[in-house]
């Protein structure tokens, strides 16, 4: 099981407030590593151990965490031997399942025993692909699912949908808020001064581009001059013979 849990969105808080937000709730921390300095816009985040993987499941039954009214978004982190890196990372509530051997399945029996992870909201068949659809209202049902590969029915195989669609819908804080509000508030910001800048910019380009025309105006007309001088010494040459 995993021990590890995945914190994003903790730009505005130093570390220190967030061990002691966890650590007053109980938890004990193993082991603390922050991750601050990231691309882009992206979410400082937090990777934390604790003693026992029942402290991951118990934070993740008292979701939502919040510190100052702002939002932690958390997330067990799955051991990289259950899934591909993105799939560890992203916080899913679909999966895919395949039976290895047959194209039907038993339809009645895995509803069953993938409702034992959490409250399904859809469950479809895909004749087509061969496969089965299965959402979770909860993206942890999913990880749980994961952690549990080892026990999945005979001839089963599991995957996220991860498909770009889905991506696209996830609500979690892989982008940093005070960041974007840096960039929105540096966009309205009067761009005058810059206008200035543009044009002598645009002068100058101007400027270089005809010098180099005229350069390769001279260069051609020399070529042109020496060709001709070049084809008179010949003619001459052509005279004497």
């Amino acid at each position: 099981m995993s021990d590890e849990l995945l914190v994003d969105g903790i730009c505005k808080f130093d570390d220190e407030i967030i061990q002691t937000y966890f650590t007053r709730l109980n938890f004990r921390i193993k082991n603390y590593e922050s991750h601050r300095h990231r691309p882009t816009n992206s979410c400082c985040f937090a990777i934390i151990q604790f003693e026992s993987s029942q402290s991951v499941n118990a934070v993740l039954d008292l979701r939502p965490h919040r510190i100052d009214n702002h939002t932690l978004f958390v997330k067990r982190l799955l051991p990289p031997s259950t899934c591909s890196f993105i799939e560890r990372l992203l916080p899913v509530t679909s999966i895919f399942v395949y039976d290895r051997i047959r194209k039907d399945f038993d339809e009645e029996k895995l509803r069953k025993y993938f409702n034992t992870f959490g409250r399904i909201i859809n469950f479809e068949h895909d004749r087509i692909r061969s496969r089965l659809l299965i959402e979770y209202d909860d993206y942890d049902s999913v990880d749980r699912i994961f952690l549990n590969k080892d026990h999945l029915p005979d001839q089963i195989e599991i995957y996220k949908n991860v498909s770009p669609r889905v991506q696209s819908t996830i609500e979690y804080h892989g982008t940093c808020r005070q960041k974007q509000q840096d960039i929105q508030v540096e966009e309205q910001k009067p761009k005058r001064s810059h206008r200035k800048q543009d044009s002598h910019f645009d002068e100058h380009y101007q400027d270089l581009l005809q010098k180099t025309i005229n350069e390769l105006i001279h260069c051609k007309s020399e070529l042109r001059n020496r060709d001709s001088e070049y084809l008179m010494l010949q003619l001459g040459t052509y005279a004497h013979i």
